[in-house]
């Protein structure tokens, strides 16, 4: 049933959604002064946060077998556009971000990319208390450490996982980065000790 619900869902909201954010874009092309405002950010943040919801949920109710466009990005630029794109959450809870990244080149879908990083940097965010520090390290693998604890790391990785309602979500992030790693036959490491949880992928990289 939660299947066949999530299927119907995303079918409904994808115009909506799609609309929405020709709007914003629209928006921003008639009145360039919108794009230094503080207000207008949080609802351009707000609205791509629904559509990272949509996205995951397709992602789920077509069981990550959809048509991939590969091609050779620069890791370290679509990382670094991902942090910014982060950076008002952050900001709101003072979080310091220490980051050593390199230049790497990856062949692969972009939409997977996106599935990875903003699963891993949005799990980050929302599990590192006011005034914490989240490191991001990029070489030839990606590894976030942010404050957290996890019991049961397979656990973490089924679908709909959520380890507990005050997390919310649907428990769909680290289930799709496991699941895409797999395609790619990406190595990926998730541990937790002192308070801490860290999440390490290998890529195959050029």
């Amino acid at each position: 049933f939660l299947e066949e619900f999530i299927a119907d869902a995303t079918h409904e909201v994808n115009t909506p959604i799609s609309n929405i954010l020709a709007n914003i874009e629209m928006i921003k092309e008639l009145n360039p002064e919108f794009k230094s405002s503080e207000e207008f950010r949080k609802v351009e943040s707000s609205a791509l946060r629904v559509s990272k919801l949509f996205r995951d949920l397709s992602f789920a109710s077509l069981n990550h077998n959809y048509s991939r466009e590969m091609e050779n990005l620069q890791l370290d630029e679509v990382l670094l556009d991902r942090i910014e794109f982060f950076s008002t959450a952050m900001k709101s809870k003072d979080i310091e971000v220490v980051s050593r990244i390199l230049p790497q080149t990856l062949y692969i879908d972009k939409e997977d990319l996106l599935r990875i990083l903003d699963n891993i940097l949005s799990n980050a965010v929302k599990h590192t208390k006011s005034n914490g520090k989240i490191e991001i390290e990029l070489d030839s693998y990606l590894r976030v450490v942010n404050d957290g604890k996890i019991d049961d790391v397979k656990k973490v990785l089924e679908k709909f996982n959520r380890g507990s309602c005050e997390q919310g979500g649907f428990g769909l992030g680290l289930y799709m980065v496991k699941r895409i790693s797999d395609f790619y036959k990406f190595k990926l490491e998730i541990s937790s000790s002192d308070k801490k949880v860290e999440v390490k992928i290998f890529f195959s990289l050029d």
